[in-house]
């Protein structure tokens, strides 16, 4: 299962992952799950989503003895910037006081490109990074939950364009070119998009970990 509500989201990961199971949400479970994500890190936001769910499951005793949970938590680094926004990466604009509540896409975008003004574009590197945490949780009647738990990093390179291009995807895709790419990926279709971004890299290494481990195919075939 994923760490999420959104059924679209789940869908997405199963189909990146080749499962030909259906992928769970929180949704789908019946669990209302509401955590902040206060880690400093990347790695820590993933691992808080998984573990959360794990003590929610564990509380409601599922009916089944195995079960994958999947998290991730994703953002821009930008190098000028000293590696901001990074993990406020979706709060840039309200943790820097820019807007009061939870900031827009385009407030973001504007925030970053307003810091980076002057800045040439040689020096402009960035590159998207999403941690996934995958936990094993196995249930018995003695012990409780018994978990094992991976983390699995994508990262895609690039720079930050001069101003926004392009109206697909989300956050700041119409800022960020990929390296070895001349488009940006809110002007790139979603097919391209999800062959080389950050969480399709970081997924990809989740699909190999569990096809790889045969203990784990039950939980794709």
């Amino acid at each position: 299962m994923v760490a999420t509500a959104n059924s679209h989201k789940g869908i997405e990961i199963s189909q990146l992952l080749g499962c030909q199971k259906r992928i769970l949400t929180l949704k789908d479970l019946g669990l209302s799950i509401c955590w902040t994500e206060d880690g400093l890190t990347f790695q820590e936001n993933a691992i808080k989503k998984v573990l959360c769910v794990a003590d929610a499951l564990a509380k409601k005793q599922p009916p089944w003895r195995q079960i994958l949970v999947l998290g991730d938590d994703s953002g821009l680094e930008v190098d000028a910037l000293g590696g901001e926004p990074g993990v406020y990466s979706a709060r840039f604009a309200e943790i820097k006081g820019v807007c009061k509540g939870r900031p827009t896409d385009a407030d973001n975008n504007a925030l970053l490109l307003k810091l980076l003004n002057g800045v040439p574009w040689e020096k402009r590197t960035a590159r998207f990074v999403c941690v996934i945490a995958l936990l094993a949780l196995e249930f018995n009647d003695t012990q409780g939950a018994r978990q094992a738990l991976k983390l699995f990093t994508g990262t895609c390179h690039g720079k930050i364009c001069f101003e926004p291009r392009g109206v697909n995807g989300f956050g700041y895709d119409p800022l960020f070119q990929p390296e070895g790419y001349e488009l940006t990926f809110g002007e790139m279709p979603a097919e391209e998009k999800n062959r080389i971004s950050h969480r399709a890299r970081a997924i990809e290494q989740v699909k190999q970990y569990l096809h790889s481990n045969p203990e784990f195919h039950q939980f794709m075939y």
